[in-house]
Order: structure tokens, then sequence, then C-alpha cells
């Protein structure tokens, strides 16, 4: 148990930054359907895409497997280790928690492209086959999500490293592939992230509580 340290202190702090980080990604979201992005969406969509006919096959493989594993096939993967590792440790309370906050985030994000409606970027050949509308980025957000509320949960500040990384990398991969402007994968991060840290936030102030009733 000594692992919980990492969730020892800043309960409301944690709560208030991840509330105040989906409110930034609908603002966000906001500005950039209205137009107001395109002079930092244009030049560094540029600057990030990749094509066919200019870029290095290896490139395009890279960008491509990054993207694969944020994928809702393996991201099901991440999801069933992080369940078995919580099981295991018979933290009943944080598996369901874990599991109610990605389906929520999952449909929330969904719902955010409808209402939003943007577009994605047609500068380039898309490398890749997105089904759906534009922002936040699904892909950045649910990646973010499922790979930092797990590592919150099982309290390792190396995987709540490796988690952003690869979180990260994923968003970054979008718009290397073509399929998605840069604030859509910055929306996506940060509502990902929001909703991983309200989510552990809501953890701590339940294992605080259960600490509590059994040393009274």
């Amino acid at each position: 148990m000594g692992g919980r340290s990492i969730f020892s202190t800043g309960i409301s702090k944690s709560a208030w930054i991840g509330f105040a980080l989906i409110l930034a990604s609908l603002a966000l979201g906001i500005a950039a359907t209205g137009g107001a992005l395109a002079g930092f969406d244009r030049p560094v969509f540029k600057a990030l895409a990749l094509t066919r006919a200019h870029s290095s096959a290896w490139t395009i493989t890279v960008a491509q497997t990054v993207t694969w594993l944020g994928s809702a096939t393996v991201r099901s993967a991440y999801i069933v280790a992080a369940i078995v590792v919580l099981v295991m440790r018979r933290h009943w309370r944080d598996t369901l928690l874990f599991v109610v906050v990605i389906a929520v985030t999952v449909f929330i994000d969904t719902a955010l492209k409808e209402i939003f409606g943007r577009v994605r970027p047609a500068l380039v050949p898309w490398l890749d086959n997105p089904g759906n509308l534009s922002y936040p980025s699904g892909h950045s957000a649910n990646s973010m999500v499922v790979l930092l509320l797990a590592a919150l949960l099982i309290a390792d500040r190396r995987l709540v490293a490796a988690a952003i990384a690869l979180a990260a990398a994923v968003g970054i991969s979008r718009v290397a592939l073509g399929v998605h402007w840069p604030s859509d994968v910055v929306g996506g991060w940060m509502f990902g992230a929001g909703a991983a840290l309200i989510g552990a936030s809501f953890s701590r102030r339940t294992y605080v509580r259960s600490q509590t009733s059994l040393s009274a």
C-alpha cells in the first residue's frame, strides 16, 4: 500500500486542475471551429504532416504504428491489463471507477465531435482512415484517459510518465498522418487528462475515507 503515497496530498487541487483542463478543451474547441486558430493550426500541420511523395516509408510506418498503439483495439488491451492489476490488488472501487470514467469519457468525446462538427484537414492525402469528425481527437483523448488514469490508480510515477509520453506520441502521430489539426490533438489531450485527474482525485477521497474508518 506504500505506493499510494502518490495520492496523499492535493486532492482538491487535482480535481480543480482536471475541471480546468476540460473547460480549456471546450474553449479551444469553440475557438478552433470558429477559425480563430488557423494561424496556429496550418503552419504546425504543414510542419508535421507526412506525405508519400515527400516522406520516407519508414517515417510513415512509425507514425502508423504509433497511431495503432492508440487505437480502440490496443486501448482495450490496456484497459484489460489495468483491470487485472487493480483486481489482483483488490482495489474494487478503483476498478469500477476506472471503467466508468473511461466509458463516460469515450461517450462525451464522441458527442463533442458531433457538437463541434469540425471537418478534418484536407491539405494532404490522409495516411489513415478516420471514421468521424475532427474535434477533439479521439485517439488523443481516449489514449490519455486510459493510460494516465490507469497509471494514477496503480500509483506508479514511472507509469504516469510513460502514459503521458505514449499519449503525446499518439496525438502527434494523428497530425503526422494528416487526419487531425494540431488543436484537435491538444484539445483531446486536455480533455483526456482532465477526466483522468478528476477520476484519480475521486479515488483519493475514497481511499482516504476508507483508511480513516479502518483506523477509527
